[in-house]
């Protein structure tokens, strides 16, 4: 075995002189002052590990209290959302012809701070169809908010403020200033208006008949067209829009809508027909090539709509057209319309041998419609089971309508949107 050990009693080699002062100047000592380094730090660090975390933690703590902006509401300053999209200015559902509504102020507030909104209002004798003193104005008292006063004469009462214009106080401007309950929150408010008087924005019920007993059939079939309406936001909006446009109830709309079409929304409200096609109810000589919002226009040899809207705004001056172009006031301006917007005196069921009409009591009509399934049907107790008469067949083979009338329509969607 090739051992290079050193033999017991075998003198080994001095290493040079240079080597050794190295080893005895620098390993050593350097070694020494390692240990003691580490064993000081080691002893501060465990002593102190409660004052520097302390300490860091409270400078990450301003750091992050500036970057938040101050606000003292966490570190989110982002606003967090109560309600739907803000709505500045947002006018009254539905249009009161000839007032329009205005609404200012902030939509944000941070820190429980006051915050003020304005309302102010307009109103033009001249084009109006209701008394100024008939208006009232409301507003909703939005989510983490509470009531802290309001100008004018006005009352507070479950969550919404309102001012009744007859009374002189209220001026064109009010205020009304709330406190929010929660920091940074994002307001999404709105101010409307309502009518007593009848039409014209005024609430629907005003121009609906009297029921005449109650019919669950009836109710059910109302709630069900009341349920279908409510998901199809999109057309509840066409009609308000052509409300806006021509002062006629949308409900009205709704109604006509309903029988027409069954509330396709590609269908018409003249005739339910596809948007697009000809409509054979509107003469081919009253329309032109060139489209206006709301008329009928030249399709395909005769006139048809290019958009639903226009359908709707078209209908709508058509009903008013039928009772010599006014906005309805009353419940009999409404069936008088709507028989008639029908082909009135079609489907009168005291005039032409209809069953409903042999039926003691429900005849003579008390007012134009109130015989008319397309008007009344399943509106109450009296008017379950009309008949539909063609007066194109010449008023022969009169068949049930199990279908409910547009009043019918109108009371439901009133009762139950």
């Amino acid at each position: 075995m090739d051992d290079n050990r050193p033999q017991p009693n075998q003198q080994q080699a001095p290493a040079p002189r240079q080597n050794r002062r190295r080893n005895s100047q620098d390993n050593y000592p350097q070694t020494l002052v390692q240990k003691k380094l580490k064993s000081f730090i080691k002893k501060q660090v465990y002593s102190k590990a409660p004052l520097l975390i302390g300490v860091g933690g409270f400078f990450f703590i301003i750091i992050m209290f500036f970057f938040s902006g101050g606000s003292g509401s966490g570190l989110n300053h982002s606003p967090t959302p109560v309600e739907p999209t803000p709505i500045a200015g947002a006018p009254t559902r539905p249009p009161i012809q000839g007032f329009t509504l205005t609404l200012t102020g902030p939509t944000t507030v941070d820190n429980g701070q006051l915050i003020q909104y304005t309302i102010s209002y307009e109103y033009d004798d001249v084009v109006a169809v209701v008394p100024l003193e008939s208006i009232t104005i409301y507003f909703d008292l939005p989510q983490n908010a509470t009531y802290e006063s309001a100008s004018g004469a006005s009352t507070n009462s479950s969550g919404t403020v309102s001012w009744p214009l007859e009374n002189p106080t209220n001026q064109t401007s009010i205020t009304l200033t709330l406190r929010p309950t929660k920091d940074d929150i994002l307001f999404a408010v709105k101010a409307y208006a309502r009518t007593t008087a009848a039409g014209a924005g005024g609430d629907i019920a005003t121009l609906l008949p009297p029921q005449s007993g109650a019919s669950s059939r009836g109710d059910a079939k109302q709630q069900e067209i009341a349920s279908t309406l409510r998901g199809l936001p999109n057309l509840i909006a066409a009609y308000q829009e052509a409300e806006a446009a021509t002062g006629l109830p949308w409900q009205i709309l709704a109604g006509i809508h309903y029988r027409e079409g069954d509330f396709n929304p590609n269908g018409s409200l003249v005739s339910g027909r596809p948007i697009g096609n000809v409509e054979p109810d509107i003469p081919a000589g009253s329309c032109t090539s060139t489209y206006t919002p709301g008329k009928a226009v030249a399709i395909g040899g005769g006139c048809g709509f290019r958009t639903f809207a226009d359908s709707a705004v078209y209908a709508a001056e058509h009903f008013k057209g039928k009772i010599g172009g006014k906005i309805p006031q009353t419940y009999e301006d409404v069936a008088n319309g709507l028989a008639r917007y029908n082909g009135y005196p079609g489907n009168s069921n005291c005039h032409h041998g209809a069953p409903w009409g042999q039926t003691a009591g429900n005849c003579p009509p008390r007012f134009i419609g109130d015989d008319n399934p397309y008007v009344m049907n399943f509106y109450d107790a009296m008017h379950e089971d009309m008949y539909v008469i063609y007066a194109g067949d010449g008023y022969k083979d009169p068949y049930l309508d199990s279908r409910a009338g547009t009043l019918s329509a109108i009371l439901g969607i009133s009762k139950y949107l």
